[in-house]
């Protein structure tokens, strides 16, 4: 049988993973062709990945998203008489790690079923608020057209007449769902490789897309030898637990050959670390490590940054709890602590108070520094070397441990009521101090997670979720986010970043991987030292995580068992006090979603009140469900230049730039959060303050 792939990829950063080039491998095994499309105008990196596999690589403008794509491969690049001298026709996009199995295999499966196309799964008939009533269909991330079909006129005609969609949801309706629905409509039969019939319901609410909310038992029970690229901004906490994608991934890592670090190189690269974070729960407890072993594998450095005079009673008494037997050496580890490789001492433009080390139990060696040289007093008499260092040589000063394996930098906290009350201070330092350094099984413990977990580069402590720290909650970057991408953006560092959201943790505490430091002392971050001053230091801590994504590795956050449990019982109690009040003030809620939608609602029904004309910034489906909630509607606001209609249901739609936002208006974003991003820094450039988000 002669067969024809089409392989369809897109990159906003026009990269090409290493993932594709496995599974273009793959494929090959079963097509007589491969053509790649790329929805990009050139590839900056990795075309080599495709010219090994590909017979032929296209490169075009991202119109029409997937169907856009094998509509001109199949229309205009090869042509129809090409197309037919195939017997199967199979299109494949770029949203497919695996397969898990050889896909000689999985084509041998599927020669079983007599169809005309099939796929790896279906989605059954369903409702949902997004895409409305559709029916049942199989995904079109990997469709197989085999010869009946194929060589029909209906299957020309149908490509030939394909719009090119402007919406990802456009696509959904018009592409997915409707190949399906319009060809089964001629008699056409379908199939699917994965069993989905037991998830399944009567009942079409309860109908979903089973591969992105139950991938584990996809991949493991159901056939489905694929793992599809998450959705990291869904609300996944909103429909179920993250389970199945920690199952998912362990399933893959453990039991099958498959390269687990494909994924996670692409994933590390193409995402924001808060999202990759929330999605995959990097949050890690540490048990303590039972056993007698005194000595550690790879070489540890804790760094102590004193800014406080009074905090060194709790600081010593912590590392001296850790302390295993003290050694004094002139020269004890050249190379590998504040010594270069010949022996001679290294000052990193620093003054050296002691030239001795000191270490922790295990050989962890500690040194201290600090700004103002009277605080290092107390801790030169324990025997602790010290440093005297400017706030400003920071990246200077740590990138100089770059020998280690693994560095713990550590700060100590206000511990006087001067500012707070002093219990405020001492939980902060508890906070930071439990959860990194504990103490030695601790430590041990932390070793581990870093030795199991490759991709693992930052570990942070939780946010303080105490006192006056509970108002750090949902805050977002508090206006740093244009300054953090500009540091980046002199930096030279490119990864995702996400606006709404503040980076996994905004903290000067840390355990961090030498090979990190590494990679910022022989590349730009090292090379731009101009940009680090007292103004730009104090953003350090909002770009750590950054840092480690832009080396490869994700970051996390690590918490002790005590302190875990202390701080899940806090949050429970957050939790029920504001279901209370929420449920008391607003109404009966079931699930998370409706809770967001009653103080939505609530909220918007106030902001309303205030004005005399409302206007509703958006025209799909959020304004759509808001719109009986909202007094009367004066007009929809559309973004300049995009396609809108003259009116809906009578109520005029206007561009933002036709409206004279005066005092008595008041403008609701009726959004989802992707786009409410894009909108509102648009709406803070043009000076409207006067607007309400409602929450979806």
């Amino acid at each position: 049988m002669r067969r024809l792939c089409i392989y369809l990829t897109y990159d906003k950063q026009k990269i090409v993973d290493p993932y594709i080039f496995y599974m273009l491998k793959e494929l090959k095994t079963c097509a007589d062709t491969l053509i790649v499309v790329c929805n990009e105008t050139d590839i900056v990196r990795g075309e080599e990945l495709l010219s090994q596999y590909a017979d032929a690589i296209f490169c075009r403008e991202n119109k029409g998203f997937d169907a856009g794509g094998f509509k001109d491969v199949l229309c205009t690049y090869i042509g129809w008489n090409t197309v037919l001298q195939y017997e199967e026709l199979a299109l494949v996009n770029d949203s497919l790690f695996g397969p898990f199995c050889p896909m000689q295999d999985i084509f041998l499966q599927m020669e079983e079923q007599s169809v005309d196309f099939w796929g790896l799964s279906k989605h059954g008939e369903a409702n949902t608020h997004i895409l409305g009533h559709f029916t049942e269909h199989v995904q079109s991330f990997f469709l197989v057209i085999r010869s009946r079909l194929l060589h029909s006129k209906e299957f020309q005609e149908y490509w030939e007449a394909l719009p090119y969609f402007e919406t990802f949801l456009e696509t959904v309706r018009g592409f997915e769902i409707w190949f399906t629905q319009y060809f089964s409509g001629l008699g056409y039969r379908y199939g699917t490789l994965a069993d989905t019939q037991c998830n399944d319901s009567l009942r079409i609410a309860n109908n979903f897309s089973q591969y992105d909310l139950l991938p584990y038992e996809m991949i493991k029970k159901r056939n489905f030898s694929f793992f599809k690229r998450p959705h990291l901004t869904r609300p996944i906490l909103e429909q179920q637990t993250q389970e199945q994608l920690l199952q998912a991934m362990e399933y893959i890592g453990q039991e099958t050959e498959y390269d687990v670090n494909l994924i996670w190189d692409h994933l590390i690269r193409t995402s924001p670390m808060i999202e990759l974070q929330r999605t995959f729960c990097l949050r890690y407890l540490v048990p303590p490590v039972s056993g007698q072993r005194e000595t550690t594998e790879g070489s540890i450095t804790v760094l102590v940054f004193i800014t406080c005079g009074k905090s060194a009673e709790y600081v010593m008494e912590h590392l001296q709890g850790l302390q295993g037997q003290a050694i004094c050496s002139e020269r004890k580890s050249a190379g590998r602590d504040d010594f270069g490789q010949d022996g001679s001492e290294l000052h990193f433009g620093l003054r050296s108070e002691s030239s001795s080390i000191r270490y922790l139990k295990g050989n962890i060696s500690v040194q201290i520094f600090s700004e103002t040289s009277e605080y290092l007093n107390p801790y030169q008499e324990a025997g602790f070397p010290c440093r005297v260092y400017q706030k400003e040589n920071l990246i200077e000063v740590l990138t100089g441990f770059d020998k280690f394996d693994l560095v713990c930098v550590l700060q100590d906290t206000d511990m006087t009521s001067d500012v707070s009350p002093s219990y405020v201070g001492k939980s902060l330092f508890y906070n930071k101090w439990e959860n990194l350094l504990k103490n030695w099984n601790h430590v041990r413990g932390i070793q581990t997670l870093f030795a199991e977990n490759s991709r693992l580069g930052l570990l942070m402590p939780p946010e303080p979720g105490f006192g006056d720290y509970f108002g750090e909650y949902a805050k977002g970057r508090d206006g740093n986010y244009e300054k953090v991408c500009r540091i980046l953006q002199e930096l030279d560092i490119q990864v995702p970043i996400s606006r709404q959201y503040a980076p996994v943790s905004v903290s000067d505490c840390f355990w961090i991987r030498g090979s990190i430091l590494r990679k910022m002392k022989s590349g730009n971050v090292w090379k731009q030292k101009d940009i680090w001053n007292v103004e730009t230091e104090k953003y350090l801590p909002y770009l750590w995580s950054y840092l480690a994504q832009d080396a490869g590795y994700y970051s996390a956050i690590v918490e002790s068992l005590q302190y875990a449990a202390m701080r899940e019982t806090n949050l429970q109690n957050y939790l029920q006090q504001i279901a209370a009040q929420v449920r008391e003030q607003c109404g009966e809620f079931q699930t998370f979603a409706e809770m967001k939608t009653l103080l939505s609602v609530s909220a918007m029904k106030m902001f309303c009140q205030k004005y005399s004309r409302i206007f509703v910034y958006g025209t799909g489906g959020v304004a759509k469900r808001y719109r009986e909630m909202l007094p009367k509607i004066e007009a929809y606001v559309v973004s300049d230049g995009q396609d809108k209609e003259e009116d809906i249901e009578g109520i005029a739609v206007k561009y933002l730039s036709e409206l004279d936002l005066t005092e008595e208006c008041g403008l609701v974003v009726c959004m989802d959060e992707r786009n409410r991003m894009q909108v509102l820094p648009m709406l803070e450039a043009r000076g409207v303050t006067n607007y309400f988000c409602v929450w979806e």
